[in-house]
């Protein structure tokens, strides 16, 4: 049986619409406009020609304008964009300085870039996608840590959770939340859907993310000893959202550029940090899958964390795990193993911890007080006997993923600090980040 449930209105803002409409006379179609605004960047505003879109398959191709807001510098370029596969290149450009100086460029800046979600680069390529009339690729969804769910059960589509921020009701009886799901062979990757439920009913349906107010949601009932009646306990009896989060970042550039795992950024409106007596509200620069990008905004210099020179990950070595709870650093023993440590993540070097008290999640630091990596609760912990696995992302490959978006991790002097030193240092660099969700 299909039962309607209807998606929240406001009566009175569709009446103060609809009563000027039928009252005034037809008003003439609005020009289109000549220019898009694609967003903003480091200084520079950026306007698509509108005129200039050509669609060729799932690309498409456009002119982009960039000056810079405060002095005469400008920039023409024509971008391509790949709309199934999210990426994007620069064929030609033309760049002027304001005072005589024009170069043109081709072919040697034509290298084919992600575009992360989040970034300006994200909200060019869905307006020039939605105005070629294609539909802008969603990235993969990595699965959030075990620490935000709250596990539903197991079905023949895969594991299921809810993410206990995402949880709002709407009354007293209907709640709606945001479901996880990772599929069989999915690996790391999972879906995301937002559901509503009413408690009293025993009703279940999908609502989908473009779904217009007032819309009626097909909802069905929950069978008996199914799977979905304990997904609709669970949520039924789970208090609102969002809580506040804390988390870890770690700072590698003196102007503020913080690297932090991608998984505790997911769903929070905006990221906070205190420093210096003040709360701030990071910017974010970018999104990769493993690690999120941003930067403490002000004309601060920041202490930055000492970073290994050394490429190559060691086996069993003895390291610290350095994290925040709360808003204080906490450092935890662990070990660092090789890829092929853990049976369900065996191409990532993993962080050997204490299953039932040590941390998951933080810097890992070597006994010369430098930085070879992060630990990544991307997924449930590897518990083997009273010992637990996670997986690092060494601090070379988060080097390369700075490098894409043209920021530098500066490597330590060649002589070594002293141990007091060292150990002041990395935690002046590990920032205490809270996850706020706008609501």
């Amino acid at each position: 049986m299909v039962t309607p449930i209807r998606r929240p209105w406001r009566p009175a803002a569709a009446l103060a619409v609809a009563l000027p409409c039928a009252l005034a006379p037809p008003a003439a179609r609005p020009a289109a406009p000549a220019m898009l605004d694609a967003g903003t960047e480091g200084g520079y505003t950026f306007t698509i020609e509108a005129k200039s879109l050509v669609r060729d398959g799932e690309r498409v191709r456009f002119r982009l304008l960039s000056a810079n807001v405060v002095g005469g510098d400008h920039y023409d370029s024509t971008i391509e964009v790949d709309c199934a596969h999210r990426t994007r290149r620069q064929l030609s450009a033309i760049a002027d300085d304001g005072a005589g100086d024009v170069r043109r460029y081709g072919d040697e800046l034509s290298g084919l870039h992600a575009v992360s979600q989040g970034t300006r680069a994200d909200r060019e390529l869905r307006l020039a996608c939605a105005r070629a009339g294609l539909h802008a690729a969603e990235p993969p969804h990595l699965a959030a840590p075990a620490s935000d769910l709250v596990d539903v059960g197991t079905d023949a589509a895969g594991a299921h959770a809810i993410f206990i921020d995402s949880v709002r009701r709407r009354d007293a009886a209907t709640i709606d939340y945001m479901l996880q799901t990772i599929a069989p062979g999915q690996g790391d990757n999972a879906t995301r859907q937002r559901f509503v439920v009413d408690c009293d009913r025993r009703l279940r349906a999908l609502d989908p993310e473009d779904a217009a107010a007032g819309t009626r949601l097909p909802a069905r009932r929950v069978p008996a000893a199914s799977r979905e009646e304990r997904e609709l306990a669970t949520a039924c009896t789970m208090p609102e959202g969002p809580r506040q989060r804390w988390f870890a970042g770690l700072v590698v550039s003196p102007d503020g550029v913080v690297v932090a795992p991608h998984a505790r950024t997911v769903g929070c409106g905006s990221i906070v940090t205190i420093a210096g007596g003040q709360r701030r509200t990071l910017e974010l620069i970018a999104n990769e899958q493993d690690i999120a990008l941003l930067r403490i905004p002000g004309n601060d210099r920041w202490t930055t964390m000492p970073a290994s020179a050394d490429a190559s990950v060691p086996a069993h070595v003895a390291v610290t795990l350095l994290g925040v709870s709360g808003t204080a650093p906490r450092v935890s023993a662990a070990f660092v193993e090789q890829a092929g440590a853990s049976r369900d993540d065996s191409g990532w070097p993993q962080v050997r911890t204490l299953a039932d008290r040590a941390m998951t999640e933080g810097v890992v630091w070597n006994e010369s007080g430098e930085a070879i990596g992060l630990a990544l609760a991307v997924r449930p912990p590897d518990v083997q006997g009273r010992t637990a696995l996670v997986r690092m992302l060494p601090a070379g490959e988060i080097r390369q993923r700075l490098l894409r978006h043209g920021l530098a991790w500066l490597r330590t002097p060649a002589d070594p600090a002293a141990p007091e030193a060292a150990m002041r240092t990395a935690m002046q660099a590990t920032v205490p980040l809270i996850c706020r969700k706008d609501t």
